[in-house]
C-alpha cells in the first residue's frame, strides 16, 4: 500500500508542479511559511499543515487526497478477488480463510493510511471502506457455500439417477430370470398350458420399441400403434403385474392345482412397496405389511360383504374410511416385541407412553406424524370437525387392538347381551323366536368398528387350516425371537417365548380358549348372527386341531404343521 501511494504521488506531483508554476504558487522568492489548521480556520477538518504555498498544496495532495482516493479505488481490486476466487472451485473453508485474511489486511491498511479527519463525509467514507469488505466477504461466502451445495446436489442427483438405472436393470434381469424359472415350473405341471408372465407394461414397451424400429408405416403398423395407445389409455389396469387372473378365464380348461399355482405367482412376485405405510412396516415374521394388508382385507370383508353389507349400511362413509385407515396402520412400525417386553426393558417407548398401550399409542403417533407431510396428508382437505371425528375413531379402534383391552371389549359385548336378554324377557322377539338385537348393539358405530378390527386382527384364527397354521408359525417365530433377545440380555424370558421349551400346541389351545372363542362366541350373538356362523365354525375347527396336536403331545410347530394341519387324514367336524 505504501509503495502504491508513493507511485501515485510521483504520478500526480509532476502535474501539480506544472499547475503551481502556471499559477505562480511555487515562487521561491516568497519564503513565507503558512499554517493551515483548525485553530486558524474552524472549517478546516484535517490535521494541521505548515510550509510554503507549494509545500502545503503538495502535503494536502499526498497526505489527505491521495490516501482517501486510493483506499476507495482499491475496493475494486478486493471485489475482483472475491468474485474470481470462487471460479477456482476452492471449498468453502479455504474461501473463508482467503476472505478473512484479505478483509483483515484491508481494514488494517485503511486504519493506517486513511486521513485523520473530522469531516462527516470522510468519516462515513472511512466506515464504509472498513465495513464493505466484511459484508462483501460474508455475502460471497454464503454464495460460495450455496454454489458448493448445488454442485454436491447435482452430483448426488446424477449418482442417484445412475443407481436407479442400475436398480431398474437388476430388477428387469431378476424378473426375466424369475419368469423363466416360473415357466419351467409350469411346463412341469402342465406342458399344454402357456402362461404369459410378462407384465402389460413390459409387453407394451417391447412392442413400442419394435414399432419404432420400423421405417415405413404400413396399415398394419398403424393399427399396432393405435393398439399401443389404447392399452396405455387403460388407466384402470395394473400395468406392472401380469394379467394371470384373466388368463385363467380362457377357454382352455386348466386344472385347479395349476390355477392355484398360477395365482400364487401374483403373491410371490414383489413389485415393491409404493407407500410410506409399506416402508413403515418392519421385516418382522408376523407384524409386517402382509399382516396389515390381511387386516385391511378382513375389515373390508366384514363391513361390505358379510351379511350382504349389513355393517356397511350402519356406518357412514367417514366411519368406513376410518376403519380401513385404522386397519392399515394398526401395527405401523411394530418392533416385533410385546408391550410387556418394552416395559421390562425400560424402553424409551414405555417411558414415553407411561406403560399404557405402548405399541398402539406409538402406531397412532407415528402415523399422524407422517400425515403432517402434505404429500401424505390423506385428511388434508377435511374441515376441522370431520377430521376430529375420524381421528377419534381411528384412535379408539387402534387402541382396542391392545390385548390388555380385550377383556374390557368382551365385557362390553356381554353387557349388550344382558340388555338383549332383558328385551326378550319383556317379549322382544320376532315370529321365529330369533332374538331381536337391542338398538345399541346394532347402531353404535364405535362399538361395531372396534369389534370389526378386533375380529380382523386375530382373524388368522378363523382362516382355513393350511393358511391358519402358516400365520401361527409366523407369530410363534416372532415370539421366539423376542425370547432369544431376552435370553441374550439375561432377562426373564416371557411366557410362550422360549424356543428351548416349546409347547406350541398347549399355548395355542390356551389362546383359543381365553381369547379367540369367548370373543367370537359373543360377536356371533351380538352383531353378526347368524352370518358369522361360518367364520365362527372355522375358528372352532382350528381349535379342535390344536387340541388334537396337544393330545398327540406335539410341541414343535413344525411337527404340528406337518402331522396335523397339513395332514388331510386328520379330519374335524364341520
Amino acid at each position: 500500500m505504501f509503495s502504491m501511494l508513493t507511485e501515485w504521488y510521483n504520478y500526480v506531483s509532476k502535474d501539480v508542479s506544472i499547475i503551481m508554476d502556471e499559477l505562480g504558487i511555487s515562487n521561491e522568492d516568497d519564503p513565507r511559511i503558512f499554517y493551515v489548521n483548525s485553530t486558524a480556520r474552524a472549517d478546516w477538518l484535517f490535521k494541521s499543515i505548515s510550509g510554503t504555498r507549494a509545500e502545503v498544496l503538495q502535503a494536502y495532495t499526498k497526505e489527505i487526497l491521495l490516501p482517501a482516493a486510493t483506499m476507495n479505488i482499491n475496493l475494486l481490486r478486493l471485489i475482483m478477488i472475491f468474485v474470481f476466487v470462487p471460479l477456482l472451485r476452492i471449498d468453502t473453508l479455504h474461501f473463508a480463510v482467503v476472505g478473512v485474511l484479505t478483509s483483515a489486511s484491508y481494514m488494517v491498511l485503511t486504519l493506517l493510511f486513511f486521513p485523520v479527519t473530522n469531516s462527516a463525509p470522510f468519516i462515513l467514507n472511512r466506515v464504509l471502506v472498513i465495513c464493505f469488505p466484511i459484508l462483501f466477504t460474508a455475502a460471497m461466502l454464503l454464495r460460495n457455500r450455496d454454489v458448493d451445495r448445488v454442485v454436491r446436489q447435482d452430483f448426488l442427483h446424477v449418482w442417484a439417477v445412475e443407481l436407479e438405472a442400475e436398480k431398474a436393470t437388476r430388477e428387469k434381469n431378476l424378473i426375466a430370470e424369475e419368469n423363466r424359472t416360473l415357466k419351467q415350473e409350469l411346463a412341469q405341471r402342465d406342458s399344454d398350458f402357456n402362461l404369459d408372465l410378462t407384465s402389460p407394461l413390459h409387453a407394451l414397451l417391447a412392442e413400442l420399441k419394435s414399432f419404432l424400429d420400423s421405417v415405413d408405416l404400413s396399415d398394419e403398423e398403424t393399427q399396432r400403434g393405435m393398439a399401443i395407445v389404447r392399452n396405455l389409455a387403460r388407466l384402470d389396469q395394473n400395468l406392472f403385474m401380469p394379467d394371470i387372473s384373466a388368463q385363467m378365464k380362457s377357454e382352455k380348461e386348466v386344472d385347479n392345482d395349476t390355477k392355484n399355482w398360477a395365482l400364487s405367482v401374483l403373491a410371490r412376485k414383489d413389485y415393491g412397496g409404493t407407500t410410506r405405510s409399506d416402508d413403515g412396516y418392519l421385516a418382522n415374521p408376523y407384524h409386517n405389511s402382509s399382516h396389515a394388508a390381511d387386516v385391511v382385507n378382513s375389515v373390508n370383508f366384514l363391513i361390505t360383504t358379510l351379511a350382504d353389507g349389513q355393517i356397511r349400511d350402519t356406518l357412514t362413509n367417514l366411519e368406513f374410511y376410518a376403519a380401513l385407515v385404522a386397519a392399515a396402520i394398526h401395527d405401523f412400525r411394530h418392533p416385533g416385541k410385546s408391550n410387556n417386553y418394552l416395559i421390562k426393558a425400560k424402553h424409551d417407548l414405555a417411558l414415553q407412553y407411561n406403560d399404557r398401550s405402548i405399541l398402539e399409542s406409538m402406531h397412532l403417533a407415528e402415523t399422524f406424524f407422517i400425515m403432517r407431510d402434505p404429500l401424505c396428508d390423506i385428511f388434508g382437505r377435511m374441515k376441522d370437525k370431520p377430521y376430529r371425528e375420524i381421528r377419534k375413531a381411528i384412535i379408539e379402534m387402534v387402541l382396542s387392538t391392545d390385548l390388555s383391552m380385550h377383556l374390557q371389549l368382551v365385557g362390553n359385548l356381554k353387557a349388550l347381551l344382558l340388555q338383549e336378554a332383558t328385551v326378550l324377557a319383556a317379549g322382544g322377539s320376532n315370529s321365529n323366536s330369533v332374538p331381536v338385537p337391542t338398538p345399541k348393539a346394532v347402531t353404535d358405530p364405535m362399538m361395531i368398528m372396534k369389534v370389526v378390527i378386533k375380529c380382523a386382527d386375530i382373524g388368522h384364527a378363523a382362516k382355513k387350516r393350511k393358511l391358519h397354521v402358516v400365520w401361527s408359525a409366523l407369530i410363534i417365530e416372532e415370539f421366539f425371537l423376542q425370547g432369544d433377545n431376552e435370553r441374550a440380555t439375561n432377562s426373564d424370558i416371557s411366557p410362550f417365548m422360549d424356543r428351548h421349551s416349546e409347547n406350541s400346541a398347549k399355548n395355542q389351545v390356551g389362546f383359543f380358549e381365553f381369547i379367540v372363542l369367548p370373543f367370537y362366541d359373543t360377536v356371533a350373538q351380538v352383531i353378526f348372527a347368524p352370518e358369522f356362523g361360518a367364520i365362527h365354525s372355522i375358528a372352532k375347527q382350528n381349535y379342535t386341531l390344536w387340541k388334537e396336536a396337544d393330545r398327540r403331545q406335539l410341541s414343535s410347530i413344525v411337527a404340528i404343521k406337518n402331522e396335523v394341519f397339513l395332514n388331510d387324514k386328520v379330519q374335524v367336524p364341520s
